[in-house]
């Protein structure tokens, strides 16, 4: 049971980091979004 408990634990410590990196992560694109500029890709 202590097992199952300490799984359900990392699993939900996860989940809550990773949210937090992926609201980083739209943050800096928003940002980069935002920049004036005409932008083309490099082949």
């Amino acid at each position: 049971m202590k097992a199952l408990r300490a799984a359900a634990i990392a699993v939900l410590m996860l989940a809550a980091i990773s949210s937090f990196a992926e609201s980083d992560a739209q943050k800096a694109l928003d940002r980069f979004k935002s920049m004036a500029g005409t932008w083309t890709g490099k082949r």
